[in-house]
């Protein structure tokens, strides 16, 4: 009797044939790689301080077929109290937007400034339907879902005639081979000049602390990268300054975020730019970094 392995999402290398074994895992690693980053910025706009992993549970051969859990760390106690069940619903939004994506990639359907805002839209009526209420969720933008796109077609295009990923879910199913595009330049040009701004609380670790000067563009960590922070918040820079409290190395700042995202016709990626309002809280690491684990789809 074969044991029923729980996974939430199966992704297949599809090939004609025989295929040297290092090659066909390097395709699916850069895979994964891709889809992992994807689910963990749409999971850092819902919950800012929780994590998502992936664990194979099975692999088959012929075409290789992986079977996949995701998993889930450091969800706030509060969600944990006041929402029923919410790794289920979390992992349902992962999925989701994975599966859409996917499937926009399969059916050419990005063509036009238009087609993307629509597919944006719908992954955030989604994204809102399945979250509980209370939360206060930053929206998807329309320039993540075309670099997201483009990133994975561009993946994909390395891909040999006959070869496939076939992507297999609760959600539905997509296959993509090397053929999808995504005129990037040309949807870009017709976004044109736009400014999106959005707002939300955020803890953020220091990189480097500015001790002499009065700049107020300090380096934090946000998503795993370094961005450049203005601090607006006047009065709490003066009193650090002052030397009224002490940061250490690897602290957290606690913060009101500003996040700018300003496109430009000529540019092939938007500017983002990050302005603190205000500084709520410093935070040793000792209190982030300790996270349980689990599972999204329990």
């Amino acid at each position: 009797m074969e044991e029923n392995i729980v996974y939430d999402f199966e992704l297949d290398l599809e090939f004609e044939g025989n295929k040297n074994p290092t090659e066909a895992f390097n395709q699916l690693a850069k895979f994964y790689e891709k889809l992992i980053i994807l689910d963990r910025h749409i999971l850092y706009n819902i919950l800012v301080d929780s994590k998502v992993e992936y664990d194979l549970v099975d692999i088959e051969f012929g075409s290789i077929k992986t079977k996949i859990k995701q998993v889930l760390t450091n969800i706030p106690d509060d969600v944990l109290i006041d929402v029923l069940n919410p790794t289920a619903w979390l992992g349902h939004i992962l999925v989701y937007v994975k599966h859409r994506l996917l499937k926009s990639i399969e059916k050419k359907e990005i063509t036009c400034k238009y087609d993307l805002d629509e597919v944006t839209k719908e992954i955030n009526i989604e994204i809102k339907k399945l979250a509980p209420k209370n939360l206060m969720i930053l929206e998807v933008n329309n320039y993540y879902v075309l670099n997201s796109i483009n990133e994975i077609t561009t993946q994909c295009n390395k891909l040999k005639k006959g070869e496939s990923f076939f992507f297999k879910s609760k959600k539905g199913k997509a296959k993509i081979d090397n053929k999808g595009f995504v005129d990037m330049p040309k949807i870009l040009k017709e976004m044109g000049n736009e400014t999106i701004q959005q707002e939300r609380i955020e803890t953020l670790k220091i990189k480097t602390m500015d001790l002499l000067s009065d700049n107020t563009f300090w380096k934090l960590i946000r998503e795993g990268k370094m961005i450049d922070v203005k601090i607006l918040d006047f009065e709490w820079l003066e009193k650090y300054h002052d030397r009224q409290f002490v940061i250490q190395p690897n602290d957290y700042l606690k913060l009101q975020l500003k996040i700018i995202y300003t496109t430009n016709q000529n540019f092939d990626k938007p500017k983002i730019s990050y302005e603190a309002l205000k500084v709520i809280k410093i935070i040793p690491p000792k209190e982030i970094e300790d996270d349980g684990q689990v599972t999204l789809f329990e």
